[in-house]
């Protein structure tokens, strides 16, 4: 009965919780653009092998303002992009449409990787945050990176950019929130 009471206990841990609000330590910085109004989860996951430091890492954009085609090629190069960087802790980007449900990113916390994502200009930029959980003591980085233009995102730049952007999560993330990373 102890196996089934501990499968129990953990399962429940793991429910979907009532998303909370946003902190606004995760809100993009001063200047970012404003032409999207809400927050767009990405479906993609990056899903890392039993052992790792954590189990998943996803994208939420908060400030890109690209069309609903340009934010689908990102998502899933970049899930491609960082699955490629973490292969030594056995990742794969994995669609999932129940990924871009909000409540599913405040799903255990600790096992879990958070990335916001935003656009800036004047220079144009690419920004990032990482994330441990929802709170602001949770936040393991910020940078911006500089674009070649402001479409870069979204134009034959975009690659360039989705490469260097996997490269800083993965520098961001290192020892502290992902050893061996």
């Amino acid at each position: 009965m102890r196996p089934l009471l501990a499968l129990c206990l953990a399962l429940a841990a793991c429910s979907r919780p009532e998303p909370p609000a946003v902190p606004p330590a995760a809100q993009p910085p001063q200047g970012a653009q404003k032409a999207q109004k809400t927050q767009r989860y990405s479906p993609f996951a990056v899903v890392l092998a039993d052992g790792a430091p954590f189990h998943a890492l996803t994208v939420k954009d908060v400030g890109l303002g690209l069309s609903p085609t340009a934010a689908a090629h990102l998502d899933e190069a970049l899930a491609e992009a960082l699955a490629a960087r973490l292969a030594h802790h056995g990742a794969r980007a994995q669609h999932d449409p129940t990924v871009a449900d909000p409540a599913w990113h405040t799903q255990c916390a600790g096992a879990h990787r958070y990335v916001d994502l935003w656009r800036s200009a004047n220079p144009p930029r690419v920004g990032f945050s990482l994330w441990a959980g929802c709170g602001a003591d949770d936040k393991l980085a910020w940078r911006e990176l500089p674009l070649a233009s402001e479409d870069a995102l979204a134009g034959p730049e975009a690659l360039a950019a989705v490469e260097a952007l996997a490269d800083a999560l993965v520098d961001a993330l290192g020892a502290k929130a992902c050893p061996g990373c």
